[in-house]
Parts: C-alpha cells; sequence; structure tokens
C-alpha cells in the first residue's frame, strides 16, 4: 500500500503541471513543489522515493548492519549527485 504513495504523487504532479502556481493546488499539495523550481516539480516525489527506499533498507536488511550502512551510502550518493547535476531547487546553496 505505502508503495502506491509515489504513483499516486507522480500522477497529482503531472497532471497539473501548468497548473502548480495556482492557488487551489498550492493549498492542497503545496509541499510537494516547495522550495523548488517550476520545471523541476517532480523533485518531490524524487525525495518520497529516496526515503521510502531508505526504510526499505532498514527493515529489510535488520540483521546486516554493514549491507544496510553500504546501501544506504549508494542511496545518499546518487541523491547527491541527483541534487547537483538537476539542480531542482530555487536557492543555489541548497543544491
Amino acid at each position: 500500500m505505502v508503495a502506491l504513495i509515489p504513483l499516486y504523487i507522480s500522477n497529482v504532479l503531472l497532471k497539473n503541471r501548468d497548473h502548480l502556481e495556482r492557488p487551489e493546488f498550492e493549498k492542497k499539495f503545496g509541499l510537494l513543489t516547495l522550495e523548488t523550481k517550476n520545471d523541476r516539480y517532480l523533485n518531490g516525489l524524487v525525495f518520497i522515493i529516496r526515503r521510502l527506499f531508505t526504510a526499505l533498507i532498514l527493515v529489510c536488511l535488520k540483521d546486516q548492519g554493514y549491507l544496510q550502512i553500504i546501501f544506504l551510502a549508494y542511496l545518499q550518493s546518487a541523491y547527491i549527485i541527483y541534487l547537483g547535476l538537476a539542480e531542482p531547487l530555487k536557492e543555489k546553496a541548497d543544491n
């Protein structure tokens, strides 16, 4: 059930990509696009997927601490590379 949340969020963002600035969209889903450039509206989805993978790694590999560290390091490295290449945030210092 939790895995369906990113699908729902991507559906909402893709369906409303031309209406991200409207007050009614910001009132309902503004947290998904908060501090994000308008052309990088899927950053909220990337953030949620990263959190989902983090939780899966911690739960599924609960007895293998060394694998948790390795996979979490790879996940964080990939996210840092994404932030550096895509620069999705409005403030340059946040990227």
